[in-house]
């Protein structure tokens, strides 16, 4: 027997040790007779050991187990590897289309892709064909399958970016009568010619995990003020429409000439908070799923303006008196954030009207108030007010709104009537039942207490308003009870009741006045209340008519009523509009409620008109309005430029009368 002596070849991976460090393995190769030999075997370990040393072990059903050997390449689609499922069973077929299950689950490929399916057919052998149409779940071949693959059948479908995985069964075992369990070794076609010669591996995309995503599209920038921790915020939100399959971006954004910054975000928006007036520059990349950026980004440019716009201008400014010394603006309420947080509402006068008021003209009137306030409290002059919203950088309106006053007298009430019925014309001449008035005692009295212990009378006139409106009722009253004799027989039997046996003190003699009231026009066939016994009280009606009641629960003792009448007021009233549009013309409007004027029966027509103050939106230099017409139910304003012409103006009033009508 020959004995050769053993020589040693070593096979060296450079990139394997720079990543690995470097490992020794020695092999002795039974009848390995040259170099070359020695050389082929050390390349084909270190292949394997970087590129074969993945295993799979899966089950399947008998009508796959059945036709697999230990030895087959099989083909093999892991979805979660892939990213995509491209197999499945046949849920009918003909030898030219198939339909498949699962459509919803299945990523189908385009047609541009050369896409292929590869079914095991009913006698176990496995045909590919090209794939020329897929509509739904159904997917045409460009050419007919030798026999119509039967239902249930296994497929699996590839294409130029999406492969199959190749692997080299090494164990086929049967579980049960029904299913395989199958143990397999990754392979790499091409192999042997990259370990003989080193000719490159033939590439394969056996997942798109790892394929380059696209990056975003519809590149967005929004910018608004915003409050955090009640305080306004300029702030950009970065929008786009998101990449399927993508759930990380990289936003990298730059000011004017500065550095970028970088940040990942891991939805399909971004926010930039406190953004300066100037461009931005912003560029979106995508990362897929093995975080590599997309190829390009999409990018934009956008100006903002951070927090440098103007604040709207006040609107709807109206005017409503409180008293003679001060009176309420009222206005819309901001709306810029900026104003309401952390801004101020400045109120200025002038002296001027129309155009000649500017707000620069102008000077304070109060302290600025709060960005959030829409009404304030002023004094009250002649002239022009003037308001401004100022933010918190300090920026004002571009324009004031502005209201002109020609000053109010306010007077709290009036007095409607005051009626004596003890020293108008002749002393009590109303109509009386059981009194009578004693020119002696200089009062009206009961006629004969021992025969009726009480009597009423009836003043003369009733008070007509004219209209419904409230009326605060004030009574005059002045008497004293007295005894009708001094002796025994001017009293009554039962001394028990006596409360007073001298007889010097008259307590058990009263009198009270009461009144009733109608809606209705006195005059024709009104509807009254019950009378109601009042000292001092508010009634709401439109007639009044009012009664004295004299009595006595002691027929020994009178009632001696020395002055008797009431005073009847109204307090003030405000109306005050929202805006109005004039129109090209004279404008009559209607109050909301009638006020009290007077009447003729009273004496008193129109002595008590509202005052009426017209307050216009910004008027021009020179131009003018005219009000006339004022009645208890409304005006007419005329607005006319310098030539007289008329013009359409926005205007505000306040009227301030008397009555609570309604």
């Amino acid at each position: 027997m020959d004995s050769k002596e053993v020589d040693f070849e070593v096979v060296e991976d450079a990139t394997a040790i720079s990543k690995f460090g470097t490992i020794v393995k020695q092999v002795k190769a039974f009848a390995c007779t040259s170099r070359n030999q020695a050389a082929r075997l050390g390349r084909a370990i270190l292949f394997a050991e970087q590129n074969e040393s993945e295993t799979i072990t899966f089950t399947t059903s008998i009508d796959s187990g059945v036709v697999v050997r230990p030895g087959s390449v099989i083909e093999v689609n892991d979805p979660v590897r892939a990213g995509a499922r491209r197999g499945g069973r046949v849920v009918s077929a003909t030898t030219t289309a198939i339909t498949i299950d699962a459509e919803s689950e299945t990523t189908l490929p385009a047609l541009n892709d050369n896409p292929t399916i590869s079914i095991v057919l009913s006698d176990g052998t496995i045909e590919s064909k090209s794939i020329s149409d897929i509509t739904g779940a159904v997917i045409t071949v460009s050419s007919a399958f030798s026999s119509a693959p039967n239902v249930n059948a296994p497929y699996v479908i590839s294409s130029t970016t999406l492969q199959t995985q190749l692997f080299r069964v090494i164990q086929v075992e049967e579980q049960d009568d029904i299913n395989y369990v199958i143990t397999a070794l990754t392979y790499v076609e091409g192999k042997y010619a990259f370990i003989e010669d080193n000719t490159s591996l033939p590439v394969r995309n056996i997942s798109l995990l790892n394929a380059p995503v696209s990056s975003p599209s519809n590149l967005t920038v929004t910018e608004k003020t915003v409050v955090i921790n009640n305080i306004a915020r300029s702030k950009s939100i970065v929008d786009w429409q998101p990449v399927q399959g993508v759930t990380q971006y990289l936003v990298n954004y730059k000011f004017e000439d500065n550095n970028y910054v970088s940040q990942v975000v891991f939805s399909s928006d971004f926010e930039l908070l406190d953004t300066k007036k100037g461009i931005y520059t912003i560029e979106v990349f995508s990362y897929n799923l093995s975080l590599q950026l997309s190829t390009n980004a999409t990018t934009t440019t956008f100006t903002a303006i951070g927090k440098t716009a103007l604040p709207e201008d006040v609107t709807n400014l109206t005017i409503e008196p409180i008293n003679e010394q001060f009176i309420r603006l009222r206005f819309k309420q901001a709306t810029a954030i900026d104003v309401l947080h952390g801004g101020r509402v400045y109120v200025r006068h002038s002296n001027q009207t129309g155009g000649a008021a500017t707000f620069q003209s102008a000077q304070d009137i109060i302290e600025a108030v709060a960005g959030n306030s829409s009404e304030v409290i002023v004094p009250s002059l002649t002239g022009t007010y003037l308001l401004k919203f100022q933010d918190d950088g300090g920026r004002f309106s571009e324009n004031a709104a502005s209201v002109t006053i020609s000053g109010v007298n306010i007077v709290d009430s009036i007095t409607v009537k005051t009626d004596r019925e003890d020293t108008d014309g002749t002393p009590y001449n109303g109509a009386k039942s059981n009194v009578t008035f004693d020119s002696t005692l200089g009062g009206l009295k009961l006629t004969d207490p021992s025969s009726n212990a009480s009597g009423t009378y009836d003043f003369v006139d009733t008070l007509d308003l004219g209209a419904t409106f409230s009326l605060t009722l004030k009574r005059h009253f002045q008497g004293s009870g007295f005894y009708v004799g001094d002796q025994f027989d001017n009293r009554t039997d039962n001394i028990d009741t006596w409360t007073d046996f001298d007889g010097t003190v008259a307590n058990d003699a009263n009198a009270k006045i009461a009144v009733r009231t109608t809606t209705d026009n006195p005059s024709g066939s009104p509807t009254y209340t019950s009378f109601n016994d009042f000292a001092n009280g508010v009634f709401k009606a439109r007639g009044f008519q009012f009664r004295i009641t004299l009595e006595t629960s002691d027929v020994a003792q009178n009632m001696n009523l020395q002055q008797a009448g009431y005073t009847a007021t109204m307090p003030s009233r405000t109306e005050q509009s929202s805006v109005i549009a004039s129109g090209a013309g004279a404008k009559a409007v209607t109050f909301t409620a009638p006020f009290f004027v007077g009447t003729s029966a009273l004496g008193n027509l129109n002595s008590f008109l509202p005052s009426v103050n017209i307050s216009p939106q910004n008027m021009g230099t020179k131009e003018f309005y005219e009000l006339t017409n004022i009645s208890g139910t409304g005006f007419t304003v005329h607005f006319k430029n310098e030539s007289g012409a008329s013009i359409d103006r926005n205007f505000t009033y306040s009227a301030v009368g008397f009555g609570k009508g309604g």
